[in-house]
């Protein structure tokens, strides 16, 4: 029995920018080996978040039969209540996306509101993600039948 639900929130134009870069970096995937395995972490680490609910430790997963360890999810200190899903691949990128934590029926809802691959370790970029991300999830939630 899955311990969480994940949902993908829309912005103001209905987009839902965290599926359509999975989808995007799935269509990378059929002609990049490095997206191949980013993509394959990524889907991965949402079926463990999905099974298991949200957990701040290393996981360990196994890919082809090697396992590989991760913090798939880090709290943002500074901007709590968000919490960041992690994966990285070796010189494809480093994928984030920013959700919260709710319940919702007895389980861990995953409310995820945006994302990005990036490149460097500090990337400015990142800043801007979060600012977006509670925009998002501030309107989400001022939606009577959203309000949890």
């Amino acid at each position: 029995m899955n311990k969480a639900i994940i949902e993908f929130l829309p912005d103001q134009s209905g987009n839902k920018q965290v599926l359509d870069l999975l989808l995007d970096l799935q269509e990378k995937a059929r002609f990049d080996h490095g997206y191949e395995q980013l993509f394959a972490r990524i889907m991965r680490g949402l079926e463990f978040l999905e099974q298991h609910g949200v957990t701040k430790d290393k996981v360990v997963l196994q890919f082809d039969g090697v396992p590989y360890t991760l913090q798939l999810v880090k709290e943002l200190k500074h901007h709590v209540p968000l919490c960041e899903f992690r994966v990285n691949w070796r010189g494809t990128g480093a994928f984030r996306a920013i959700f919260i934590v709710s319940e919702y029926e007895g389980k861990e809802l995953l409310m995820f509101a945006r994302a990005m691959v990036k490149q460097e370790r500090s990337d400015a970029g990142f800043e801007l993600l979060i600012h977006e991300s509670k925009q998002i999830l501030a309107e989400y939630l001022q939606i009577p039948e959203n309000q949890l």
